[in-house]
């Protein structure tokens, strides 16, 4: 039996369905969607993931297409030992901010990969970091991902 859509299709259909009109949590008023993340974050700083997880994934579902709030639930996810969720929050974070590259995300994922025990992969995006770093002459970065990778290549 073949299928009547083609997978264009069906994904534009499911993207339709939890970001658009279909999707009554994209309808939250703006300011409880702030009373969500304030709750979030205070979560977060407190320590307590697995509770600000819980608020971050809500997020995600109300605003999907938020970088923000993909990025707060892999952070989450990281200090919760979940290292491949939290990489995927990571890139789905970066994904939606196109071309405006965040290297926190790439940092903060070198850091699962090697939790992971996938070091190549954390020297590739680490070098992702660092690349833009140079670009825009961010001193932190650079320090930062210099610091590292001596660690993890030593």
């Amino acid at each position: 039996m073949e299928p009547s859509a083609s997978a264009a299709e069906v994904a534009a259909e499911w993207v339709d369905l939890f970001c658009g009109e279909g999707n009554p949590l994209t309808k939250l008023p703006e300011e409880k969607v702030k009373e969500l993340h304030a709750i979030a974050h205070y979560h977060y700083t407190k320590q307590h993931y697995a509770e600000a997880s819980t608020y971050y994934r809500i997020l995600t579902m109300v605003r999907p297409l938020e970088p923000r709030f993909w990025k707060g639930l892999g952070a989450c996810q990281q200090m919760r030992h979940d290292y491949q969720y939290a990489i995927d929050c990571y890139a789905s974070a970066q994904l939606l901010n196109g071309d405006q590259l965040d290297p926190y995300l790439y940092v903060h994922a070198a850091d699962c990969f090697l939790a992971l025990e996938r070091k190549e992969e954390a020297l590739q995006v680490l070098e992702i970091a660092r690349q833009w770093a140079l670009k825009v002459k961010d001193k932190k970065i650079l320090s930062h991902t210099k610091m590292m990778k001596s660690l993890w290549v030593n």
